[in-house]
């Protein structure tokens, strides 16, 4: 399959064997390109939009994969098959997925791996998957058609290491390398964060977080570009 950076990308991070869902599928590329590639016999695709159900379908049936690749129309982990392993959770907020999460918990108990790509609320997320137990085990940050991305792979286990400033804003896995796109990301944030500064209207407390966010990412990247 033809796949986007991103998906590509996503793929790479879920790992063989098992059974993969994924939650906010849309066009069930990412399970599809699953199987065919080998990494996992079946796989689920969900979506609570009748508009991307309709474009699951139709992979489904343009690849011949009816008896491998099942689709559910619901929301969540409402539907969750029972014998998923690996959790695909991509292009939401972190927000969203920590609620996903935190209100399907009880259906997290054979999911060995999560794979997610938050858009916003990075620190959240981390913060609602160290509490349900699993780790950050693999990722990367990458920039696709203008837009960045944290696509990360967590597994159940301990995690101990204590966080850095940077972790804690921005996410665990994009510090842990020099990633470009990474560095890249920092340096918009901090164009942004001072242009905030500009105007004389800022409010004190958002003048604050703003200079603080400046003087971490500077830090950073005195240190790591």
């Amino acid at each position: 399959m033809n796949l986007s950076k991103r998906l590509a990308v996503l793929l790479s991070l879920i790992p063989e064997g098992g059974f993969l869902s994924d939650v906010g599928s849309d066009h069930a590329y990412l399970p599809a390109a699953a199987i065919l590639d080998g990494k996992v016999e079946a796989a689920q695709a969900i979506d609570n939009k009748e508009g991307p159900f309709a474009h699951m379908a139709k992979t489904v049936k343009d690849l011949g994969l009816e008896s491998r690749l099942f689709l559910s129309l619901s929301s969540g982990l409402d539907d969750l098959d029972p014998r998923a392993t690996t959790l695909v959770l991509a292009g939401m907020g972190g927000d969203l997925i920590s609620s996903i999460l935190l209100k399907g918990k009880a259906k997290l108990g054979a999911v060995e791996h999560l794979v997610v790509d938050a858009h916003s609320e990075r620190s959240l997320l981390q913060e609602t998957l160290l509490g349900l137990g699993y780790a950050p085990e693999a990722g990367r940050f990458i920039a696709d058609r203008g837009k960045f991305y944290s696509l990360e792979r967590w597994s159940k286990g301990t995690f101990e290491k204590e966080l850095a400033p940077i972790e804690r804003r921005y996410g665990i896995l994009p510090s842990r390398g020099h990633e470009e796109a990474f560095l890249s990301y920092l340096r918009a944030e901090e164009a942004r964060m001072k242009a905030q500064l500009a105007h004389p209207s800022l409010p004190e407390d958002k003048k604050k977080e703003a200079e603080g966010t400046i003087r971490l990412i500077e830090e950073y990247l005195h240190e790591n570009a």
